[in-house]
């Protein structure tokens, strides 16, 4: 999508036009996607152990350096969704307005960035729609007008020629599978990634064996459904559009699914302090 040029033109015009410089900025925005998981894991659980076991999950799952250190889209997603999702479920009625309007902000950037990222908008206009925190509809307004603000761009480039915005954000994803184009396809291959991921396959790094340690807690919640908090919810639907729209692209990646796994380690390590819930630390 098109904002995520601007976001490291922005970066690079700074630091200087080198793929140095844009991987130090990828790491930089990964160091605090751990302090973002720490504070929400422990903002929902109130304990530290769950929220320290979460950073080390995600430092040390291959995926984050397959995936999220490198200057791709990835990185810039996460930050945003992640920080969009903690804003907007944050029940403190402290700066609620401003709260809400930042996460509108910020998820049109998620997905002014990248595309399959949209559904982030959707949440967080309902968890502002359906919140009991007060002052629903001044909420819900300041959400979407950080929404419609963040999103001036898009527009702008899409109504300058809509036939080229189609082509460079949807049409071209067609054209990556060679002798075949094809925007879903080769579901073999597809098959073959899923298979990796739960350990059945061989990874580089070992993704599949650590993915599915991730996936066992994760898979918990199910069992929860009815009593899933707000943040829980939230983030559910938005790890399982994320899951599914990774496999999408033809060919699949395994990288595809490092957006998705700081969303997965969340709801894990909610679940386990659920089960585990004797020790106040």
């Amino acid at each position: 999508m098109p904002l995520l040029p601007y976001i490291f033109a922005g970066w690079l015009a700074v630091f200087g036009l080198n793929w140095i410089s844009a991987r130090i900025f990828a790491v930089l925005l990964c160091a605090f996607i751990s302090d973002l998981l720490f504070y929400w894991v422990y903002r929902e659980t109130k304990q530290f152990r769950w929220a320290v076991l979460a950073v080390i999950l995600f430092v040390f799952n291959s995926l984050t350096p397959y995936g999220l250190l490198t200057a791709k889209t990835f990185t810039v997603t996460v930050v945003t969704s992640l920080l969009a999702l903690i804003l907007i479920t944050d029940s403190s009625p402290r700066y609620g307005i401003l709260k809400s309007g930042f996460a509108g902000f910020l998820a049109g950037i998620c997905f002014g960035t990248r595309l399959p990222a949209a559904p982030v908008i959707l949440i967080v206009i309902v968890v502002a729609l359906s919140n009991n925190f007060g002052q629903k509809w001044r909420r819900l307004l300041a959400c979407s007008t950080g929404i419609m603000l963040s999103l001036i761009p898009v527009f702008i480039l899409f109504f300058k020629d809509p036939a080229i915005f189609w082509f460079n954000n949807v049409s071209f994803h067609s054209l990556r599978h060679a002798g075949r184009p094809s925007l879903i396809g080769d579901f073999q291959q597809k098959a073959k990634i899923i298979l990796g991921m739960l350990g059945h396959t061989y990874t580089k790094g070992g993704i599949g064996s650590q993915s599915l340690l991730l996936f066992l807690p994760f898979i918990g919640v199910f069992s929860r459904w009815k009593k899933l908090s707000l943040s829980e919810i939230a983030t559910l639907f938005f790890a399982m559009f994320m899951l599914l729209v990774s496999l999408l692209p033809t060919p699949t990646h395994h990288s595809y699914f490092a957006v998705s796994f700081p969303f997965v380690i969340f709801l894990g390590m909610l679940h386990l302090a659920k089960v585990y819930p004797s020790r106040p630390y």
